[in-house]
């Protein structure tokens, strides 16, 4: 229980150095320009349609498309301009998520690993303490995807019957990870490869890997 309250309690503590952010007007920086470049795209795909705004990368007036990414970021800055309204926080919303997650699901996966709550908590905190996780760790999905997807391979690797739960969460770790990013596509090739030196190609190896494989493609 005391590494659980010592991990919600860094939590909150680093929502309350976030918090004022959310409203930060957009400037001339990495995070003004990334998230300025998800807004135009979000109110085209609100204005135009789906398909006209090339289903999320139209940036007219600027360019008619920017599609250099795959695609999940623009997927759910859509969802979140679409249900949330437009402005920064709602552009930065998406982005804090995933920070969060990446934090937690890589308590997770250093736990599946056999390290100490102790060792865990405090690597994760020393991650969080430091200014560049502060800055980009909540600025769009980074590998938080890509984390909780390792840390699902984990857990598959240490069952001996794996549910259909943690092998459906594992596939769809997975397939956001190729669908977050590059490195995010990556990462959970490797991951399928660890779980199959881990598992052999029994029933989940096969699920996550036609998934992937699915997804990728």
């Amino acid at each position: 229980w005391w590494a659980w309250a010592t991990g919600v309690a860094g939590s909150a503590v680093l929502a309350v150095s976030w918090w004022p952010g959310l409203w930060y007007p957009l400037g001339d920086s990495s995070e003004g320009r990334i998230l300025a470049r998800l807004g135009i795209q979000a109110r085209n795909f609100r204005e135009m349609g789906a398909s006209a705004s090339g289903w999320g990368t139209n940036l007219t007036p600027y360019a008619e498309t920017y599609a250099h990414h795959p695609p999940l970021t623009n997927i759910a800055e859509v969802v979140v301009y679409g249900l949330a309204g437009e402005g920064e926080a709602q552009l930065r919303l998406f982005g804090y998520f995933a920070g969060f997650f990446t934090l937690w699901a890589l308590i997770i996966l250093l736990r599946k690993l056999t390290i100490s709550w102790a060792a865990a908590l405090l690597a994760v905190g020393a991650l969080a303490s430091t200014t560049f996780f502060w800055a980009f760790g909540r600025l769009g999905g980074g590998f938080s995807m890509s984390v909780g997807f390792l840390a699902a391979v984990a857990h598959l690797r240490n069952q001996d019957e794996p549910s259909r739960r943690a092998i459906v969460a594992a596939s769809v770790l997975g397939a956001a990870s190729v669908l977050l990013s590059w490195p995010g596509a990556a990462v959970a090739a490797l991951g399928g490869v660890w779980l199959l030196i881990g598992r052999g190609w029994d029933r989940s190896t096969k699920v996550v890997a036609a998934v992937g494989v699915e997804v990728g493609g």
